[in-house]
């Protein structure tokens, strides 16, 4: 499909959609990205987006979710660390169903007492079971931003494990006054469907949600650009001094692992050193070819190395400051000093020596192959169309990404790793308790 078959507008109380017609196999996709994750909540209220997402998950309309199951759809809601998602994908004769359903949650505003009380018992239980109860549970994403940055909006994790229970319900009433309007959100619909119709069928179920906006589309779109800071998480934050690190230790874990945490290019967008860095970050880690899995194969103590940009893996919908991780799974008798080395090691050999045009190239397309996979499926294209469209006002370029990534250069990757090679590094050392 061309991508310039997507369409992008506005409704007068500030909800943008972003409409992505294609044949999707009578199938259509819908989500909903509020510009707020945990990195963006209030750091006394740490754990309340997370929250948010369950009560107003599963405190949705019965009769709507009832509808959009029986229409044989599934849906699902997850917290990021810049957004919070609702999605859902069903054949596309009960798309109706499903968007009453968002817009029934968009225009939520009070929670009851015995609902909070018991998504905090929900929360709670999940921590114990992913998190505490888990060997190796939450590493690195839990404890990364508290050992890789300084800023309280960096460096919390966003289950809020031991302030969640003490939230209020003018607590999470607030939070979803001030985050879940239509202005804070971006509705997408990916699928078989007709523009003209879904349009109108959008403007009926959504438009008297919230306040009217007597601005132009452009007019609007220019205030949504310059108000991203008010959302976003701020970029400044400090290079570190010196090396850190941050001693973890896991009753449940066999054996040790470390995660060293860089900084990734900080320029806003998806630039061609951001995609380079993504390139780099494979080049370094991808058994058995990888730069690492090399280096470290002889050993036998390493179980795994991975790396990656993002908190969780997924660099394209994330706002700046991103982590560069590398992360390594092995015995006793290597530490993390050690791991810190090898992978300075490995940056240094291409920082000095560059890398191979046609490594970088076939790296490239085993990336681009990935991305093609994921908007082939059409869940994972409706999401990802909605968070770079949320991040990086440009939901079109979500398609052609794969396309633009087969242009990144040897010379582009060799000066990621070089960037990265004058940085302070973070270190997350989980150890196992003897």
């Amino acid at each position: 499909m061309n991508t310039s078959a997507i369409a992008r507008f506005s409704l007068t109380n500030g909800l943008r959609v972003i409409l992505d017609p294609h044949d999707a196999h009578g199938l259509v996709g819908i989500s909903v990205h509020y510009d707020v994750g945990f990195r963006t909540e209030p750091i006394d209220k740490n754990g309340v987006a997370h929250l948010c997402e369950h009560l107003l998950c599963d405190g949705a309309d019965t009769a709507l979710t009832g509808a959009v199951l029986e229409a044989g759809g599934l849906l699902n809601a997850t917290t990021q660390a810049d957004y919070t998602e609702y999605y859902g994908v069903l054949p596309a004769e009960g798309a109706e169903s499903l968007l009453r359903l968002e817009a029934d949650r968009m225009a939520t505003r009070r929670v009851a007492e015995s609902a909070l009380r018991e998504q905090v018992r929900v929360v709670k239980d999940e921590i114990r079971a992913n998190i505490d109860g888990q060997p190796f549970g939450g590493f690195p994403w839990m404890w990364l931003g508290k050992a890789a940055y300084t800023l309280p909006s960096h460096s919390h994790n966003g289950y809020g494990a031991q302030r969640v229970e003490t939230l209020s319900r003018a607590d999470v009433e607030q939070f979803i006054a001030d985050h879940y309007a239509p202005g804070s959100a971006i509705l997408t619909v990916s699928g078989s469907f007709y523009s003209d119709h879904m349009k109108r069928l959008v403007e009926k179920i959504f438009g008297g949600i919230g306040g009217s906006d007597s601005r132009t589309e452009t007019d609007r779109r220019i205030a949504i650009t310059q108000s991203k800071s008010a959302h976003s998480v701020p970029a400044e934050e400090p290079p570190l001094p010196s090396d850190r690190t941050l001693v973890r230790h896991d009753a449940h874990a066999p054996h040790p692992a470390t995660a060293v945490v860089f900084r990734a290019p900080a320029d806003r967008g998806l630039t061609h050193e951001l995609l380079a860095a993504v390139v780099l970050a494979d080049i370094l880690a991808d058994h058995p070819l990888g730069r690492l899995d090399r280096m470290t194969a002889a050993r036998g103590d390493i179980s795994e190395v991975g790396s990656y940009l993002g908190l969780f893996g997924n660099p394209l919908d994330g706002r700046a400051p991103l982590p560069f991780v590398v992360e390594m799974f092995h015995g006793q008798e290597l530490n993390a000093p050690a791991v810190l080395a090898m992978v300075r090691r490995a940056l240094a050999d291409i920082a000095a020596d560059g890398v191979g045009q046609e490594e970088v190239t076939r790296t490239a397309h085993r990336i681009a192959a990935q991305l093609w996979r994921t908007q082939d499926q059409l869940m994972g294209r409706t999401l990802m169309l909605g968070s770079i469209e949320l991040i990086h006002s440009d939901a079109a370029s979500a398609l052609s990404l794969p396309r633009t990534l087969l242009d990144v250069t040897a010379a582009e990757v060799r000066a990621v790793a070089a960037a990265l090679l004058d940085q302070n590094a973070a270190v997350l050392a989980l150890e196992v308790d003897q």
